[in-house]
């Protein structure tokens, strides 16, 4: 009879089935939640636009499609199931408004 057995591997779990090892890895994930916040004594003068739009980046690359936000989420977006790490680095996530009210 032949058995297999191997050392564990960091951040990996390992199943073995008779002779065939296999090492797992599930890599982060994380959110993001971009807030418009508005400092207007409650649009008194009605200068506030009825939205922006707004564009993830992870690490300075456009990620995903355009968000819009408004009075209708509560001028608030949460980018989901994003990858906490690329290439064993942490992703940096910035949020940028793609077109700026005037």
């Amino acid at each position: 009879i032949y058995t297999v057995t191997e050392d564990t591997v960091a951040n990996y779990t390992t199943t073995i089935d008779g002779t065939t090892i296999t090492n797992t890895y599930k890599p982060g994930k994380t959110s993001l939640t971009v807030t418009k916040k508005w400092d207007d004594a409650e649009n008194q003068d009605g200068l506030r636009p009825k939205n922006i739009k707004v564009q993830l980046y992870a690490d300075g690359q456009e990620l995903g499609k355009v968000v819009e936000l408004s009075e209708d989420n509560k001028w608030t977006y949460t980018f989901s199931d994003l990858d906490e790490k690329k290439d064993g680095k942490a992703v940096q996530y910035t949020v940028k408004e793609t077109e700026v009210p005037e």
